[in-house]
């Protein structure tokens, strides 16, 4: 046979000795054998089709005969053709113990490296196996030598966990110089190829590899760059021993026989097999230029170096350990070493980004800013985008709206205060799923139309409601937070996962104010009255004024009185306690919100508080922070139960004076009162029978 275009042709001359009369008529002719399309790996594949007769290397064969060729296996199939397919034989490289074939024998198809026996059971060249006694002793068959070793483990962790049935422990984590390794992936340690560990099931295994003892000259031995054991080269015949004799390298050996090929390594002659006890070096864990010949054994050590104690905790030489996130240290022979982390800090972020610290982090960094929108006065409206305007909208409205997944909605309801012009937030409510929260006057919280006592926490859906200072805070874990002061201050902040997917009053949340009066009917607005006004939700019965009378001109354009009072107010703003913040960011609009709402404000409150509070958070957005309530005294402030009074000369009843009369100041100024009879004790107006020591109420 032989290949032409990767088809094989059989001659007449091979069939000819079948039945040449029959084939007389075939002379000459060549017969293709096609090749199988699915034909594997590197085995050759043939079909002889002949059309009545089952022919092979001129034998006649009957159905699934199988021929016996050359490094070839083939039957006859049922539907007369004969298949062929080449024996694929290991390779033999680097063997030096390939035996001749015995002609008294069946010849056999593949030449083969000498194999082993071991305790009566035989095992080929380059089998591997466990001893069944011990799982850390390893044996390996190479050429005629089993190799016999003690396993050495590593473990990269303080508590390794050990495993039953198994000789080396496990890390928990597959991570080592900052790379995490994905299951079944290997690596070896950086100062000791030999030592290898695998990542499995999100546990670390590190074992140092045994070399086998190689039969083959010393001459044709090489040990190849970054691989952990030498290997044979080349290939050597020889003719097998009788039994009791062994041979190796270049020597023979009778049974029983033990010599000492190299230092670590003792072997023995035992029935044609050699057995060789080699003794593991521990895995290296230095440079090898730092290692030393250890003094009870032939492998080279790193040197005992000293321990660490730091804050009463031991580490052992060369660990890395942080005892905070800004800090590393390092144990070196007994010296411990640290470095603090020195952070590139800047106080300025770009538009829409905030300098904060993330968790599992050293130095803080700009992130995106959560955005926060603010209504406040009468009202005065800060979108998530920074743009502030006015809406009079006396009815319910939609304040913001998650629009892409409508996990959350919240409307708000305006009202009007002392004039029938100008309106209030009265109260908002949020929407998450059938789940409805109500924030009303005075701090009351109701779920589902339910009252309920502070602090309040929901499972499902998952919020909070507390009360912190003067206002009370709602929190979802799906990046919500309103802030409520039981008067007319709202703050909503959603996280940047909601950026280009809010609606309402507060805007888009795109990153530009200037697209933020954008109605519900998508059509941008230059008149915030008439883009408010898409916005409005439910009936028009929940409105309390019509728009008509929503268009009046200000209070104070007819009363100078009132005008100068509001100008005195408002003027705090232009004060040095927000002097830092002006240079930041443009206190012009939240003055004049603060003459408007002073204008329309009701006897004996204090209207400009809360523009004093929304210029603040502004400040506090470009990292100004002002403590402005220590220089001026708001409603907010005064304490549970207490009354707030803009210009008086009295002061609260205590429980220590409870019957105190007349005025304790010289002029009329801010202050809070307790009404009625009740007395100031800790923080709170109380009943004068609750004092601490008093005599219980006569019945």
């Amino acid at each position: 046979m032989r290949a032409n275009n990767d088809v094989l042709l059989l001659t007449w001359s091979v069939l000819s000795k079948e039945d040449p009369d029959s084939l007389e008529d075939h002379k000459d002719r060549k017969w293709p054998f096609e090749k199988v399309p699915d034909v594997e790996t590197a085995s050759l594949s043939v079909i002889l089709v002949i059309s009545s007769r089952r022919i092979l290397n001129g034998i006649r064969r009957r159905n699934n005969e199988v021929p016996s060729l050359n490094r070839a296996e083939g039957f006859v199939s049922p539907n007369k053709e004969v298949t062929c397919r080449r024996t694929q034989c290991p390779s033999l490289d680097g063997c030096h113990m390939i035996l001749y074939e015995n002609i008294q024998d069946n010849r056999k198809c593949c030449e083969m490296c000498k194999g082993c026996t071991y305790q009566n059971k035989e095992y080929a060249s380059g089998d591997q196996w466990s001893s069944p006694e011990d799982p850390c002793v390893q044996l390996s068959c190479r050429a005629g030598v089993i190799t016999k070793a003690k396993t050495k483990c590593y473990s990269n962790c303080k508590n390794p966990i050990q495993v039953p049935g198994k000789c080396c422990p496990i890390c928990q984590g597959c991570e080592n110089s900052g790379r995490t390794y994905q299951n079944g992936e290997e690596y070896s340690l950086s100062t000791d190829a030999c030592t290898k560990c695998t990542c499995q099931n999100g546990n670390v295994s590190c074992v140092k590899e045994v070399c086998p003892v190689l039969n083959c000259p010393e001459s044709t031995i090489i040990h190849k760059e970054n691989e952990c054991c030498p290997s044979c080269e080349g290939q050597r015949k020889i003719f097998n021993l009788p039994n009791g004799f062994c041979f190796f390298q270049k020597k023979i050996y009778k049974t029983n026989d033990i010599f000492r090929p190299e230092d670590c390594t003792e072997c023995k002659c035992l029935s044609g097999t050699i057995v060789c006890d080699r003794e593991t070096c521990p895995p290296i864990t230095c440079s090898y230029n730092m290692t030393v010949k250890s003094e009870d054994s032939c492998c080279r050590v790193c040197p005992q170096k000293d321990e660490c104690i730091y804050e009463g905790t031991t580490y052992q030489d060369s660990e890395v350990w942080q005892p905070n996130l800004c800090t590393r240290c390092s144990c070196d022979d007994g010296t411990t070493r640290c470095r603090v982390q020195q952070c590139k800090v800047s106080s300025w972020c770009p538009a829409g980004y905030v300098l904060k610290y993330i968790d599992g982090e050293c130095c803080p960094r700009c992130v995106e800013a959560s955005g926060i929108c603010t209504v406040f006065g009468d009202p005065h409206y800060r979108t998530f985008d920074g743009r502030i305007y006015n809406f009079q909208g006396a009815c319910k409205y939609l304040l913001a709206e998650d629009e892409v997944s409508k996990k959350f909605s919240v409307t708000v309801r305006n009202d009007a205060r002392s004039s029938p012009w100008f309106t209030w937030t009265r109260m908002l409510t949020i929407f998450i799923g059938k789940t409805k929260i109500g924030l009303h006057q005075k701090l009351t919280v109701k779920v589902n139309r339910k009252r309920i006592k502070l602090p309040y926490k929901s499972k499902n859906p998952t919020f909070s409601v507390h009360r912190e200072g003067n206002s009370v805070i709602f929190k979802a874990e799906f990046g919500l937070q309103v802030v409520w002061d039981g008067d007319s201050y709202v703050e909503l902040t959603v996280s940047s996962q909601y950026k280009r997917r809010m609606a309402g009053l507060c805007g888009n949340y795109n990153g530009f104010g200037s697209d933020d009066l954008q109605g519900r009917d998508h059509k941008l607005y230059t008149d915030s009255e008439e883009f408010g006004n898409t916005w409005r939700v439910g009936s028009k019965a929940a409105c309390v004024l019509s728009h008509n009378e929503s268009e009046h001109s200000s209070l104070c354009d007819g009363d100078k009185r009132r005008r100068k009072r509001a100008i005195a107010a408002c003027s705090f703003l232009l004060g040095s306690v927000f002097s830092k913040c002006r240079r930041r960011v443009d206190v012009r609009t939240y003055y004049s919100s603060c003459i408007s709402d002073m204008c329309d404000c009701p006897r004996n409150k204090m209207c400009a508080c809360e523009s004093f509070k929304a210029y603040a958070q502004a400040c506090s957005r470009e990292n100004v922070s002002i403590r402005w309530e220590k220089h001026i005294l708001c409603p907010s402030q005064c304490p549970r139960g207490a009354i707030y009074r803009r210009c008086t000369r009295r002061c609260s009843k205590t429980c220590d004076e409870p019957k105190k009369t007349g005025y304790c100041r010289d002029k009329c100024q801010p202050a809070c009162i307790c009404p009625g009879k009740r007395v100031l004790h800790n923080g709170k107006c109380i009943a004068p029978h609750t004092c601490p020591g008093a005599p219980s109420p006569s019945l």
